[in-house]
């Protein structure tokens, strides 16, 4: 009787962890490698106020929505801006297959969210040059 429960419960964990997960939080992760860089080398990138690099950067950062990077350096005005984020096209397939549960978890996650591969800002000095 033990054994014939054992059968019928692994199965069926198996197909509910499987429409609970997004597929875009498996397969693409909740970072996301992305290049930073601006006609000034050096300058110090800051994402949601926390310190990520300095350009040129080339690394992981969290998915989501509404995360926003500055980008500055002394004696240049700071560049404020919000990422802009797409949609990662495998998240649909949660729509098809598995239905909310797995939307619901790649929104969560930020998964569901993409940014632009590469990211380039001009910094411009803050006074004109000396003549």
């Amino acid at each position: 009787m033990k054994r014939r429960a054992t059968m019928l419960l692994t199965p069926a964990v198996f197909i509910v962890s499987l429409f609970s997960m997004g597929c875009a939080t498996i397969l693409k992760g909740s970072s996301q490698e992305v290049t930073i860089d601006s006609n000034v080398p050096g300058a110090l990138i800051l994402l949601n106020n926390k310190q990520i690099g300095v350009t040129p950067f080339t690394g992981n950062i969290p998915r989501g929505f509404g995360n926003v990077l500055v980008v500055r350096k002394p004696g240049f005005r700071p560049i404020t801006m919000a990422l802009d984020t797409g949609i990662e096209p495998i998240f649909f397939g949660n729509i098809l297959c598995g239905g909310p549960t797995g939307s619901t978890t790649d929104y969560l996650t930020g998964s569901m969210f993409r940014y632009a591969g590469t990211i380039q800002v001009d910094l411009y000095p803050l006074a004109p040059p000396p003549q």
